[in-house]
């Protein structure tokens, strides 16, 4: 009998502190003496031993005494073992506690904390595994000192593989001033925490006017026809994502225009750094605008980022209780705590620029051949988002970096003109277009599809016919975004071409020759344009992610009979209640984690892309057993530059060096000719 294989994991910790007491700062104190005039001083408090001579009456005495912090004992761990049993969620654990006891001045603050929120735990023959630290706080006051309190946190990695994993970190000690940072201590931002934090219950915010920021000199006036602002830095650990649900304060009454609410960055010293602006978010060689809402943004900054908050008064009439009002929507989210993947902006990369006057609103697809390993990039070329006298293009690539040339591979008809709704790889090895016709003289609405198919890897093309349900739809129905599953079936959505009679899913068996409807009619939407994307979870049921008009934007359904039918439509609520303009949902699916991730482009907004965090099971749990959703969703990156540009649908794919991409297009002033393609990438 085989016995079964314990996974033991050993965490190497090296501390920077000891558990001796210790000394935090000089003595400042000097006593007087009877025999030495010149030695009593205080240096804290700026006086000296002093004597006078009097002749009749009497002399003011002034006794001074400063005691300084001492006898400060730490503890922290050396080793932390994860258990070698997962639990329930597939995750790896390994507890610790960090204690400190002693006294220490009343506006001191004492910092300990792990030095890494993520290592890489590393076991001989084998890729190395990310784990995740997380401490419920990192700072203590004296009060806390006194009581001896004593602090938890976790060490937690997934998927692990039989055999001794482990690795080697440190704990940081720092002594800071407490009016330099915000009461709360920072790791309770994040602490227990998979969704949101609300700060209605502390006192972030004063009003005030916010002078001479790049000194660090802010002051508080106390006039409340002054900007709202935040006087104690804010600690922002690594994968925080940051929300100012502006929505709410226009519903509480401020309406002149978006809240002008501005993030000033600092270093742990207090040093100033700069605004948080459009060019830190999403640097680009053409950025000349700066003036960024900055509701949303995702801290990529591996050691966290400390930030003042500035709520700019303009039209708006501030009262007393306009502090809390932008308290009360000022939230938190833990990316780390979910795994969550974090874009950073730093990595972009301009692929190309448009060839003459066109954008690439539609679909666009990139995929891997492994005929060739080569990445192709297909998308349609167009004047402007309704003109869709398109040519449809692709480009090449090794390294999803440098792209060859655009080769056409359907030149425009003016009799039909034409865009494109993606493209598939079929398991066959057939590349597969979703080719969108308007016959000349139509209308938008009227658009109906035929299909491109290559069976030479790219070379020749041939149209072919919609055959759905064994009758030939073309000119009836149009078809969206196929998507191809690990089973080799192609799912889609499809809709009349009228939008007036039907609209629903299929799906095709023979590498999209021919099409089966499933048993699905939406409950949200009226029979018009949409998006759907597929994904099969491990459990082998069927998700479907779909775009919808009503509140919330994306809605869920799921099959479990392999897809003849889809089932328990349900809304897709976010935590905070609040919804986004959702275009082209795309599911990314981590088959080893059970984990899905959808992302929609929130482009008629920020250019943001916008990211849905949740499990394949739970999922399902959620949809078939009404169990609690425990995603979120929040910007992950500001892609472009111009706030009301449309960004296009963007394509997510995982790249060689083990990140993911994301492309998109960009305009430059709201114009199609001056458009170019970058992708950005998740971090390391």
């Amino acid at each position: 009998m085989k016995s079964k294989k314990i996974i033991s994991i050993i965490l190497s910790v090296l501390t920077l502190v000891s558990v001796a007491p210790i000394s935090v700062f000089a003595q400042s104190s000097i006593g007087s003496t009877s025999g030495n005039v010149s030695i009593g001083e205080d240096i804290e408090q700026k006086a000296k031993t002093k004597y006078a001579n009097i002749e009749e009456g009497t002399a003011q005495t002034e006794v001074y005494l400063t005691i300084e912090d001492s006898d400060l004992i730490v503890s922290v761990p050396t080793t932390i073992i994860l258990n070698g049993t997962p639990d329930a969620e597939g995750n790896y654990i390994g507890k610790y506690s960090v204690g400190v006891s002693g006294n220490m001045s009343g506006n001191k603050l004492v910092q300990v904390k792990p030095t890494d929120t993520s290592v890489e735990l590393h076991q001989n023959g084998k890729l190395s595994k990310n784990a995740i630290i997380t401490q419920e706080r990192t700072r203590f006051d004296n009060n806390d000192l006194t009581n001896n309190i004593k602090t938890t946190g976790q060490v937690t990695a997934n998927a692990l593989t039989a055999g001794s994993w482990n690795t080697i970190t440190s704990f940081e000690l720092k002594i800071i001033s407490k009016s330099d940072y915000d009461p709360l201590p920072s790791a309770k931002l994040l602490a227990e925490n998979k969704d949101t934090n609300i700060y209605e219950d502390y006192d972030l915010f004063e009003n005030g006017r916010a002078a001479n920021i790049e000194k660090n000199e802010w002051s508080v006036t106390g006039n409340p026809a002054n900007d709202i602002i935040s006087t104690k830095m804010l600690y922002l650990p690594y994968g925080s994502a940051v929300r100012f649900n502006t929505n709410k304060l226009k519903n509480l009454g401020y309406t002149s225009g978006n809240p002008d609410i501005r993030l000033y960055q600092y270093s742990a010293d207090g040093t100033y750094i700069g605004e948080v602006t459009r060019t830190v978010l999403a640097p680009n060689e053409n950025n000349t605008d700066t003036d960024f809402d900055c509701t949303n943004f995702v801290v990529a900054n591996k050691e966290g980022m400390y930030v003042r908050v500035r709520w700019v008064k303009w039209g708006n009439t501030f009262t007393e209780n306009s502090t809390k009002d932008l308290q009360s929507v000022f939230t938190v989210h833990s990316l780390t705590a979910i795994n969550a993947e974090i874009f950073d902006n730093k990595t972009l990369i301009k692929c190309w620029d448009n060839e003459g006057e066109y954008e690439g609103w539609a679909t666009k697809t990139i995929f891997f051949n492994p005929k060739d390993n080569l990445y192709y990039a297909f998308y349609p070329s167009q004047p402007s988002h309704t003109e869709m006298t398109a040519n449809i293009m692709y480009r090449t690539s090794s390294d999803l970096i440098n792209w060859s040339n655009s080769t056409i591979i359907y030149n425009n008809d003016p009799d039909n003109t034409v865009s494109m709704d993606g493209a598939s790889l079929c398991f066959n090895g057939d590349m597969f277009i979703s080719l969108m016709n308007t016959p000349s003289g139509g209308e938008n609405e009227f658009t109906y599809t035929s299909f491109l198919r290559s069976t030479d890897n790219g070379l020749t093309w041939e149209k072919q016919d919609f055959i759905l349900d064994n009758n030939n739809v073309t000119g009836k129905y149009r078809i969206q975004r196929p998507r191809v599953l690990e089973d080799g079936r192609i799912f889609a959505n499809y809709f009349d071409s009228k939008k007036v009679e039907k609209y629903g899913i299929c799906y095709s068996e023979d590498n999209g020759l021919t099409w089966t409807s499933s048993d699905f009619i939406s409950k949200y939407r009226k029979p018009e344009n949409s998006e759907y994307d597929f994904v099969k979870l491990n459990n082998g049921n069927i998700l479907c992610a779909e775009r919808i008009n009503d509140t919330p934007s994306i809605a869920l359904s799921i099959s479990t009979d392999n897809g003849k039918s889809f089932i328990k439509e349900t809304g897709l609520y976010t935590v905070d209640g609040d919804h986004q303009m959702s275009n082209c949902p795309y599911i990314r699916y981590d088959k080893e984690n059970d984990r899905i991730t959808i992302y929609e482009v929130d482009r008629f907004k920020t250019g943001a892309l916008v990211g849905i965090y949740s499990s394949g099971n739970n999922i399902t749990d959620f949809l078939l057993n009404g169990t609690e959703f425990k995603g979120f969703k929040i910007n992950v990156c500001s892609l472009g530059i111009n706030g009301n540009a449309d960004m296009g649908y963007p394509h997510i794919i995982d790249a060689p060096d083990g990140t993911v991409k994301c492309f998109y297009y960009n305009r430059i002033d709201n114009k199609a000719g001056t458009a170019s393609w970058y992708s950005v990438s998740t971090i390391n």
